[in-house]
């Protein structure tokens, strides 16, 4: 068990990482839609990003420590542009639950957006954002 933790951490602390901004990006998008009485596609933009900016610090410092092949600034840009498709995803989520389904379920949609995302995502960190230079170990 302790060797498969060990060698699935980054994918883990991606998903704890995740588990958190999800959490993070669910009570803005409440104090937004509720209380500021915004729409839920444009609170969940701008939620998503607040915890973008977030997630990327916590990542940065935390999973993906040992990788540091890009500029700090390099990697805040790709890990933001990566992470548009999932805005994107949870948008055209949340936008076809409310118009279809059931307006008031649009937390829900966010999460099944959230995680339709994960993932991809993941993928895209571990190849554009925080790469491994060919011949160095993993970690």
């Amino acid at each position: 068990m302790r060797n498969l933790l060990k060698k699935h951490r980054q994918f883990l602390t991606v998903g704890v990482v995740g588990a958190f901004g999800a959490l993070t990006q669910a009570l803005l998008l409440l104090f937004m839609v509720e209380i500021l009485g915004l729409s839920p596609v444009i609170s969940n933009t701008l939620s998503a990003e607040l915890v973008i900016l977030m997630s990327f610090s916590i990542n940065n410092c935390w999973t993906f420590k040992k990788r540091t092949g890009k500029a700090l600034w390099v990697r805040l840009i790709t890990f933001n542009s990566v992470v548009l498709g999932s805005i994107a995803i949870q948008a055209v989520t949340i936008w076809l639950g409310t118009h279809f389904i059931d307006a008031r379920l649009y937390v829900v949609y966010m999460a099944i957006g959230i995680g339709l995302g994960w993932i991809l995502n993941y993928f895209l960190y571990t190849r554009l954002v925080w790469f491994r230079p060919r011949g160095t170990p993993l970690g």
